[in-house]
């Protein structure tokens, strides 16, 4: 059995400019036509394809995930959105190869993702407005990440780790987020008669956003 090929999100913004000077090569058709910002600066996200845990059961699964991997891949490049795709040589980390995007950075939609093998990883990303709608990733680490009004609706991320991340105006609603950790994470809001939240763990004082729906006051 084989390893399938699981998708790390790794988000990163290229190009970071400086307002000190104006650029003389500056082409504002050219950077408006190609969605640049005021200094000919474009964002792209890359993403890192890594093993995941998940063992296919036959031969058959793992050249069917494989197929899928392509036949995806070709979509991306004919709707302009895949620019560079490749393989990785051998490392300690289990990459197995790359994407870079050009697509939004705001409300991606995780939840259009073909599920088989999929596994995800996220360390200092803007996911505002992302969509993981019915999606299962248990075990998944958030670090360091904007999750503002992103949307957890009928997932499944048992035992999953939300480190040090704003989860403002984020969605909870029928989630699965027993032995979930938020004891580090902030400006959520999580109701605990219509989400599963059995030994997920908290801590004083963003705790108090399970409490939020009754509309009462707590002293110390």
């Amino acid at each position: 059995m084989r390893t399938t090929i699981a998708c790390l999100a790794l988000f990163f913004i290229i190009g970071v400019a400086s307002a000190q000077t104006a650029n003389p090569n500056y082409d504002e058709t050219l950077a408006k036509s190609l969605n640049a910002d005021d200094y000919g600066m474009k964002s792209y996200i890359l993403a890192i394809l890594k093993t995941g845990e998940n063992l296919t059961a036959t031969k058959e699964e793992s050249n069917t995930a494989f197929t899928g991997h392509m036949e995806n891949m070709r979509k991306l490049v004919k709707e302009g959105k895949l620019i560079v795709a490749g393989p990785l040589g051998k490392n300690d980390k289990t990459y197995r190869g790359i994407f870079i995007l050009d697509v939004p950075l705001l409300g991606l939609h995780f939840d259009d993702c073909n599920p088989f093998g999929i596994e995800f990883g996220f360390q200092n990303c803007i996911l505002n407005h992302a969509s993981f709608f019915k999606m299962k990733f248990k075990k998944t680490v958030f670090k360091d990440c904007q999750l503002i009004e992103t949307d957890f609706s009928e997932c499944d991320v048992t035992s999953s780790t939300f480190d040090n991340c704003d989860l403002s105006g984020a969605t909870f609603d029928a989630t699965n987020l027993e032995k979930a950790d938020f004891r580090t994470s902030f400006n959520y809001i999580i109701d605990p008669e219509i989400n599963k939240i059995k030994k997920a763990k908290f801590a004083l004082p963003e705790v108090l956003g399970l409490l939020s729906k009754y509309d009462i006051v707590i002293e110390k």
